[in-house]
């Protein structure tokens, strides 16, 4: 910690002596007032809680930023415990300390060059900001060239800071040298009177895993609106984990839409998207797919016997989320939320042990299982006393437990202060 505290001091002395830049911090606490666990036979209740919630890996604690007419440069301090499951592709950093680092120069007019963390996106949503149909956010090195309103940049991203875009590796038993590359953006948008137009091709993994999508968005009014849709496609993915069935050359597709509507103290927002593949990207030895369309995971236990059944839809996924708000003269603002990751999943039912062990026929669970309701639903207020602001609610989530049939409820509130 004084290691930090020193890196800081001597960061924000630099920064006021040598040249201007911008310093800008917030705290931030949650904590929870009450939480019933439905999950839990005994002792469900707890109450009154507060932390520094570690899940927002987004929110930086601290930045520093300085530019002139054809420089510029960021650093951003964050603290968090970042697990990338759970961020889906919104992942920012890998750790506790300056993990942001950016600089970017323009050698001539209208164009750009960046290095250090490098982001291209199709278009997100501003309910959470942290769902688009996809993107890509690491380190690595960026072009990009700007002129009457057009804009273009490619991307070579390599993931973690300090890993290689271009690497090779000695096969010893076919006595061969592989050839890796990392990741390769190209984006491209435009802004016509008729809206703004988005594209975005993102290759990974030497080519065998791509998406690309495009996009549109536009205002009408006080009426906001977006849309996206893209291709995915994932080369053979059987040498990921020697226990799946071989998936070969899959094609999936997805799109999303967002409405955004505001009048004078009302406002309303809601984001759907929809993906279908036949591709899933399986990573833990624990997890077999079921051949026929993997309609279900399956977790086992050491000894083989079967530990848990997942849910999942069979092939498609439909995630929701809205929100309302209105605004009283006091200027607090009370709004009602709701989110489902996937309105398709189901609970498959599984014929017998036997069957799953082996699913030889690939006919391991019922093709018609029920529907799980997993969502997240809120009602609340929030407002700000000078540059302090607070949030609180009441918190329902269902689907949860072991056959997601269990509610939790609680009352999580947060307060923050950026200066």
């Amino acid at each position: 910690m004084k290691k930090i505290v020193g890196i800081l001091s001597a960061a924000a002395v630099l920064a006021t002596s040598v040249f201007a830049a911008d310093v800008s911090a917030k705290v931030k606490l949650d904590g929870n007032l009450f939480n019933y666990d439905g999950t839990k036979d005994k002792d469900p209740v707890s109450a009154v809680m507060i932390k520094h919630n570690t899940d927002e890996s987004w929110n930086p604690v601290l930045k520093m930023a300085t530019s002139g007419d054809n420089y510029g440069a960021e650093i951003g301090f964050y603290i968090g415990n970042w697990d990338a499951t759970k961020m889906g592709d919104w992942n920012h950093g890998y750790g506790t300390g300056l993990k942001e680092w950016k600089i970017w120069f323009a050698p001539i007019d209208n164009l750009k060059l960046k290095v250090g963390r490098i982001d291209a996106s199709l278009n997100t949503d501003t309910i959470d900001y942290d769902t688009r149909i996809f993107n890509y956010d690491e380190w690595g090195y960026q072009a990009e060239y700007s002129a009457d309103g057009l804009t273009l940049n490619v991307g070579l991203h390599t993931g973690n800071p300090g890993d290689y875009w271009l690497s090779q590796k000695y096969d010893a038993t076919k006595d061969e040298t592989k050839t890796n590359v990392a990741g390769f953006g190209v984006y491209g948008a435009y802004n016509a009177d008729f809206g703004a137009l988005s594209v975005l091709f993102d290759a990974n993994k030497t080519f065998e895993d791509i998406k690309a999508g495009v996009g549109y968005k536009n205002a009408f009014g006080d009426l906001n609106l977006f849309a996206d849709a893209a291709l995915f496609y994932v080369k053979d993915q059987k040498s990921i984990n020697k226990d799946h069935e071989a998936v070969k050359d899959e094609l999936g597709l997805g799109f999303d839409v967002d409405v955004k509507y505001n009048k004078d103290a009302f406002g309303v927002e809601a984001y759907a998207q929809f993906k279908m593949a036949k591709f899933k990207n399986y990573t833990a030895v624990t997890v077999k797919p079921i051949k026929d369309g993997d309609p279900a995971t399956v977790t086992y236990n050491a000894d083989g016997t079967v530990k848990e059944i997942g849910a999942q839809s069979n092939d498609m996924t439909l995630f929701f989320k809205v929100k309302a708000t209105y605004r009283l003269d006091n200027g607090v603002t009370l709004y009602g939320y709701f989110k489902d990751t996937d309105l398709l999943a189901k609970r498959y039912t599984p014929k017998g042990i036997e069957a799953i062990s082996s699913a030889s026929d690939g006919e391991a669970y019922e093709k018609n299982g029920d529907f799980v309701f997993i969502s997240d639903i809120r009602l609340g207020a929030t407002g700000s006393v000078g540059a302090a602001s607070w949030d609180v609610c009441g918190k329902i989530e269902t689907g949860k437990g072991a056959n997601f049939d269990k509610i939790n409820f609680s009352v999580p509130v947060s307060f923050s202060v950026a200066f």
